[in-house]
């Protein structure tokens, strides 16, 4: 069973295809966005979390940063793949990818696994 349930979390642990963070859960951004929206430090929480919609494999979350008055994104420009791809409606804020920020974590019991193991060995999983 041991065995059985070390491979599932293995398996979890290189999932490409699960979100990184959930709504609720409280982001510091680890750089500062290209247009402004937000500086490195700066931290938020979770608003909403979207599927990826172009080619890059990570998941969109808001953070409760409206878009500048008199805004309106019709489309996304992925800064990454450079895919032009329809705004999702249902987002109603800017989008952003999670790779521009890592979770705070106030207790150690909030770790995940491979977050536990890269903190005790300097090269991770």
């Amino acid at each position: 069973m041991g065995v059985h349930l070390l491979a599932i979390t293995i398996g979890l642990l290189k999932n490409k295809n699960m979100p990184k963070f959930y709504v609720g859960q409280k982001i510091v951004a680890i750089r500062s966005h290209c247009q402004g929206f937000f500086k490195e430090g700066q931290i938020f929480i979770v608003t909403g979390v979207f599927a990826p919609i172009c080619k890059c494999p990570e998941y969109l979350i808001t953070i409760d940063v409206p878009f500048p008055e008199g805004v309106i994104y019709p489309r996304l420009d992925c800064d990454r793949c450079g895919e032009l791809v329809p705004y999702p409606k249902e987002a109603g804020e800017p989008l952003f990818s999670e790779i521009l920020f890592e979770p705070i974590v106030e207790e150690l019991s909030e770790l995940s696994i491979e977050e536990a193991i890269s903190l005790v060995s300097p090269i991770g999983i």
